[in-house]
């Protein structure tokens, strides 16, 4: 029983399945949320001036010009997981 109640307790739930009973529960849970938050927020103001770049230069785009899209963050995350030659 005492197990049980640990288990509903413990701030290392499952996805879905969070149960606030204390004030600690509480204050996990709403850090949890601000993190996500300001994460998804950043997401969105870096995809929002990225579109807005893309439209300025499609829109400056001569008909003999073209635009070369070099996407950086595949590119890190590619190389970190190689070891050095």
């Amino acid at each position: 029983m005492v197990a049980q109640q640990q288990q509903q307790c413990n701030p290392q739930w499952p996805r879905g399945e969070e149960r606030i009973h204390t004030f600690k529960d509480l204050s996990i849970a709403i850090q949890r949320a601000l993190v996500r938050f300001k994460a998804f927020h950043a997401h969105e103001r870096r995809a929002a001036h990225e579109a807005k770049i893309m439209e300025m230069l499609l829109r400056d785009l001569k008909v003999d010009g073209c635009i070369i899209v070099a996407d950086w963050k595949v590119r890190e995350s590619n190389s970190q997981r190689h070891e050095p030659v």
